[in-house]
């Protein structure tokens, strides 16, 4: 059995497609706050519970004894949505993990967490490896680092077998919407609206955008193989944010010249991921191009104005 929290959201969402192909029984653990029940496959059998809270989740200790692997998404994602609510994030993101840790060692659980890249901070020597320093400079990435560490110590203390996935720039069917949404939601929903798109500082930043079936694949590979440790995923190649609007204006077929605003606050000017180690031990490696992910995501995205 795979018990999935943050499953009605947009990674979980896409994740729980690809774990029934193989007929697993699932259980999601989700309480709506950003996901939705419409994104769940009717297969996966939902439990609206809050993860920062142990008593809404304790339930589940009665599979002690059975296999169980655990894959936790559940989180505050936003950088913004955390600095605007840092109570709210570090109960999600810190004691939510706290508590998932928790109970897997109580059911012996394999276990494997949702990161983040975020908790590198700013980097020049690029692409960015695993064992490089960890420096965030936001409170998200902080809340990000804390569960990685609270995992290592569970691994070290208690003997849990699990891995932490660090994940750079994900986008993709059903990314969030609203003012949180990630900055390809946002321009391609400009550009579908024929509005005009907006890029905070200079355009020249740069990301490591993958595509989220890439990461869905990552996470089922991390509890096939029962991985131990910490890994980046992401594609290994960069781009900057003018360039990446340039590839969407490209596919959709319009064109429009974005407005430069305000660099957004402790926005990291280079990212991307060295990817060798999830490569070899993972058994992963990345397999849709940006130009084919960004048009599944046009479509879908397309579909649903």
């Amino acid at each position: 059995m795979i018990i999935v929290t943050g499953g009605a959201g947009f990674i979980g969402s896409n994740l729980i497609e690809d774990i029934l192909k193989d007929d697993n029984d699932v259980i999601i653990i989700d309480n709506l706050s950003s996901g939705s029940r419409y994104n769940i496959n009717e297969r996966a059998k939902l439990i609206i519970s809050d993860v920062s809270k142990y008593k809404e989740i304790e339930f589940l200790e009665k599979f002690k004894g059975e296999e169980v692997s655990i894959i936790h998404l559940a989180a505050i994602v936003s950088v913004d949505e955390v600095r605007e609510n840092p109570i709210r994030g570090i109960e999600v993101n810190v004691n939510g993990t706290s508590n998932i840790l928790e109970l897997a060692r109580k059911l012996d659980a394999y276990i494997t967490i949702a990161s983040s890249a975020a908790v590198y901070g700013e980097k020049e020597k690029m692409p960015i490896d695993e064992d490089d320093e960890k420096k965030p400079i936001n409170l998200y990435g902080f809340t990000k680092l804390m569960g990685e560490e609270m995992l290592l110590s569970y691994i070290k203390e208690y003997g849990l077998k699990g891995s932490a996935l660090r994940l750079f720039n994900v986008y993709g069917p059903k990314m969030k919407k609203g003012p949180y949404a990630g900055v390809i939601q946002i321009f391609i929903e400009k550009l579908l609206k024929n509005e005009t798109p907006i890029i905070h500082g200079d355009g020249k930043n740069t990301r490591d955008f993958i595509y989220v079936k890439d990461v869905t694949n990552a996470f089922i590979n991390a509890i096939k193989f029962k991985a131990s440790g910490i890994y980046n995923i992401g594609t290994g190649k960069e781009i900057t944010i003018k360039e990446l609007l340039d590839v969407i204006e490209k596919i959709i077929g319009k064109y429009k010249e974005p407005i430069y605003d305000e660099p957004r606050k402790n926005d990291i000017k280079k990212s991307v991921a060295k990817i060798e180690k999830a490569k070899k031990e993972l058994n992963w490696e990345p397999i849709y191009s940006l130009e084919e992910g960004l048009k599944n995501t046009i479509n879908y995205i397309y579909s649903k104005i």
